[in-house]
Order: structure tokens, then sequence, then C-alpha cells
């Protein structure tokens, strides 16, 4: 992208996406391309050089003097002609506008596109802090099997873990169970593994995952493991039943005719299937076109639905008795903005537990993963798989129930209506199905008080990985742009700033007041009356 024609070859400047989350420069000021209305920076040169600017009058450049050089820089104005009225505005709006101390990134020198592309990836400081797991999560069988490989691969260990045991909750089948009222929860989860790309080693995780599920079942690695999600019909074909039909045999010298029943397919006899896609981007982007049915599919699928299927006339597959999971790789950027706000609350966010995860360790020449001498633990762990796939309902010994009821009731408490509680809603469901695994890796049928610990510290980071990626979002964009800029200003910003700066005078005041009670009915944000020589302002300042 060229720069506006009234850029001095020697300043410094970028386009800004997003100007509310962008921190001026010292001596710099926010401007528009009149051509493109692209917003932009610019901040002083190192030395005074002719300026051209623009005239509003005539809309051609005109040449003009640089100011002379201080040695304290502070702001060159843009030379148009304006009114007083304009000016008066102006000043009283830098006089109390966002921190102009703050430091901004300089051009990398690898061309405007990788800038805006590095800076998006990054955007503003996360509102939580990034994730930390806790040693209990790392529990019995699956927890010694990743402490014992993960010091050989530069993966995150509880990258691994979870999808260990999403595959192993796989691999099992729908057998073992856990009831609720009249429900069913089986041992088929959704994880969404979320890191830079290459970076995080998240295919890397993968495929650890994969090499300790081949050794339990190989035929189950090679036959029930695929990706590409892009449809609803497209999943339940791969577990399909068979499809019967029925048509009118003629009959032949006058007999009558009659109708006969056929099978067109076979239809898929094993239920199993491990969706695990790689580029989980490209689905959300799928899931966005008019008519996709995905994610309604994946929804009925994580429940447990008896039989899957839609009631289509050209789409006469159904399937009964799935036991579909899923496991999904993006970064955190594609996550934010390929998934679109319904599907942050129409429940298929909380259908999958996010797990932030980065490299490990650094390995130039990474050591074969049979050096970490888990021979004698996986062949308990194969013995306890034929087991596992045997079994039906599980339950909860005495103090496993004393334990549950404290942690059920600590996640219950929290009834806030933003983007991250919609996320984290069903991390009841998630805990349970944890426990069984954790329980039936041990040849257990009884879930026991250990098994709920383990359980709740690996959604503990499951709840801050959604935290950490979601916290500053809270299903109003307006609001959300609101906080970013608040959360830069220690100061806080006046109605004032946020109309004239913010927004730029485009959004109604109505709106911006809606926008302003979410923050503070969320407590993300606060508000103070200053008394002035005029009438009483308000000021937000956004809370720690």
């Amino acid at each position: 992208m060229n720069p506006p024609e009234f850029f001095r070859p020697s300043d410094k400047y970028q386009v800004v996406p997003d100007p509310a989350r962008f921190e001026l420069p010292p001596g710099g000021q926010y401007y528009t391309n009149g051509h493109t209305n692209v917003p932009y920076v610019r901040w002083p040169a190192p030395v005074p050089l002719p300026e051209a600017v623009i005239d509003r009058r005539t809309g051609k450049p005109q040449v003009v003097p640089a100011p002379e050089q201080s040695a304290q820089p502070g702001p060159r104005d843009y030379v148009e002609s304006v009114t007083p009225e304009e000016e008066e505005e102006y000043a009283h709006g830098m006089a109390s506008s966002p921190s102009e101390t703050a430091q901004v990134k300089e051009p990398s020198g690898k061309g405007f596109l990788n800038d805006i592309v590095e800076d998006q990836e990054l955007e503003c400081e996360p509102a939580f802090p990034y994730p930390k797991i806790d040693d209990a999560a790392f529990y019995g069988p699956f927890g010694r099997i990743v402490k014992a490989v993960a010091p050989l691969t530069e993966a995150d260990p509880v990258g691994i873990l979870i999808q260990l045991l999403v595959g192993w909750g796989n691999l099992i089948g729908r057998s073992a169970y856990f009831s609720v009222g009249a429900d069913r929860h089986y041992t088929n989860l959704n994880c969404c593994i979320v890191g830079r790309t290459s970076k995080a080693r998240k295919g890397l995780s993968l495929g650890v995952a994969e090499w300790v599920l081949r050794q339990l079942d190989e035929q189950w690695v090679e036959h029930h493991i695929w990706s590409g999600l892009s449809s609803g019909e497209g999943l339940i074909w791969k577990v399909r039943d068979p499809i019967i039909k029925q048509r009118w045999i003629k009959g032949k010298k006058g007999t009558p005719g009659q109708i006969e029943t056929y099978i067109e397919d076979e239809g898929i006899s094993d239920k199993r299937l491990l969706v695990a896609e790689t580029e989980f981007g490209s689905t959300l982007a799928v899931m966005g076109r008019t008519g996709n049915t995905l994610s309604a599919v994946i929804r009925d699928a994580f429940d447990s639905k008896k039989r899957l299927g839609q009631l289509v006339k050209n789409s006469p597959g159904t399937a009964t008795g799935a036991h579909i999971s899923i496991i999904g790789h993006i970064t955190a950027f594609e996550l934010r903005n390929l998934m679109k706000e319904c599907e942050q609350w129409n429940g298929f966010g909380n259908r999958f537990a996010f797990v932030c995860v980065k490299r490990s360790d650094f390995h130039s020449d990474p050591p074969d993963l049979s050096e970490a001498g888990i021979s004698a633990e996986m062949s308990q762990l194969a013995v306890t798989t034929d087991w596992a796939r045997q079994v039906s309902e599980m339950d909860r010994d005495d103090a496993a129930k004393t334990s549950w009821d404290q942690v059920y009731h600590e996640f219950a408490e929290d009834d806030a209506e933003t983007i991250v509680s919609a996320i984290i809603d069903r991390g009841d469901v998630f805990m349970r199905r944890f426990q069984e695994l954790f329980a039936l890796s041990e040849n257990s049928l009884t879930i026991r008080a250990e098994h709920i610990q383990a359980a709740a510290a690996l959604w503990k980071y499951c709840a801050d990985s959604a935290r950490y990626l979601f916290g500053a979002r809270l299903g109003n964009v307006k609001a959300e742009k609101i906080f970013d800029a608040l959360r830069k200003d220690p100061q806080g910003l006046t109605r004032w700033n946020i109309n004239n700066i913010i927004f730029k005078r485009n959004v109604k005041t109505e709106t911006i007041d809606q926008a302003l009670k979410v923050l503070i009915q969320a407590k993300w944000i606060e508000r103070r009356v200053e008394s002035t020589s005029g009438r009483d302002a308000e000021r937000f300042i956004a809370k720690k």
C-alpha cells in the first residue's frame, strides 16, 4: 500500500486497521487518507524536511517549509484550512486524549502486509494471563506417559495430555457412560488446540498422542482418524447407517407387480470416528456459509444423540449410535476472527475444550520416543483398553460425591453473561467425562475423589485458556472496542474521547450508552464523575 501523497519521504508511518488499538507515539497524530479512507498515523522525522500537505479548498498538494527541529520534538500539525471552532474542538480533544508516551512497534522492514499481519496476530495485551497447568492434571497412566515422553519432544505436555484423552475416549467406543438424570455421558470429547502457527508445535503434540494410541490399536488409528470437516451431511456419512430403499418390480405375463426392498449402501458398522482437523480455521470458515449444517450436527454428536440425521429430501443418510470426537488446531487470531458471534453463544463453542499450547523445549535433533521407557506402562494400558470396551454404567463413591459437590458448586456459581461464560458453560460435562477417563484408565468403574481433582485441574486449564483467548470479548463489538482503548490509558477516557476519537462521530449516542452499560454490568470498567467549570464530566476507567 503506497503512503498518501502528503507524507514526507522520511516520515515514519503505519497503516492502522483499528485506530482504537494503536498507541499514539510521541509527536504523532491520527489521519485518514482522503482518497481511500484508510486510517494511519504519522510522527516526526529525525530531520526537518519540506512537508507536503493537502489544501482543503483546492484538494491539491502544497509544499510548505517544515518547522525547525527542537531538542524536544513536539507534534507537527497537519497544515490545512480549519475554522477557529474546529481548532478549539481539536485542542480540547487532544488535552484529554489517550497517553502520548506509549511506544509504537517499528516497521519490520518486511513490507506493509507483514507488519499488519504481525500486529493482528499479537493484537492487544490479553485481558487475562496465560494459563498455568496444575500438576494434579497429570494423573494416572496418561499422566505418567505424558511426563515420560515430554522431555523428548518440543510439544506442550498439556496439549499431548488432552489429545491423548480425547483419542482414547474415542478408541474405547460407546460403552462406558455416566448417567445424569435421563442423559448418558459417554467418553466422546472435543478439544481445540490453540497456539502460534508452527511455533506452538500443535501438530507435534497430536503426533505424540497418535504414537501412543497406535501402540494400543493400530487398526483404529489407520481407519478411524479422518480430517476434512466441511458439512454436517459429510460428517454423518462417515458413520452412516445402511441405506435401505424400495422399488417397484413389474410383474411378468399378467402376474401382479410387487414392492422390493433392497440395500443401496451397506453403511458403516464401526461407529467410532475421530476427526483430527489441523486446519480448524477452514472448518469455521465453511460453517459460516448459508445452509451449512455442520454446527448443528457437531452439537448433536457431542451430546451423544441416539440418531444423527437431517430432515432433507436429498440427504437420506442417518447415523445411529455414533461415537464422534473432534480435535481442532488453530491460531488465536483465526479463532477470534472466524468463530462467529452466533457460534460463541449458541452452544457450539462450549462443546469444545479450548487449550492454549506453546513450545515446551528446544530439540534440534529430538530423540526417538521409544527411549521414554514406557513399555511396561503401555502393556498395562493395552489390557485396560480391552477391558474398557466391555464396561457399561459408572458411579462415584461417597468421597467422590462429596468432592464433586464442592467442585460443581464452585463452577455453577458463575452466572455472568459474557462470551467467556458462554464458552465454558458446559464445564461440568467436560469434567464428568474427564473423570470417567481417569477412572477407566485405572481399571475402575467407580470414580474416586482423586479422579475428581484431576478432572477439575485439567478443566481449570481449559477454562483459563478460554479466558485468555476470549477474555476481552463481550459479544458487543462497540463495548470491546471501548474496553481495548481504556486498557491502553490508565487515566481513562471521557465520553467526548469515546465519541470523537474512538468512533470518529460515526456511532449514535444510544449505541455508545448501551456499550458502556454492558461494560459496567460486566464489571470491566468503572465510571467516575468529575467536577469542571461547566457541567460535570464522566470518565470511564478500565478495572485491573
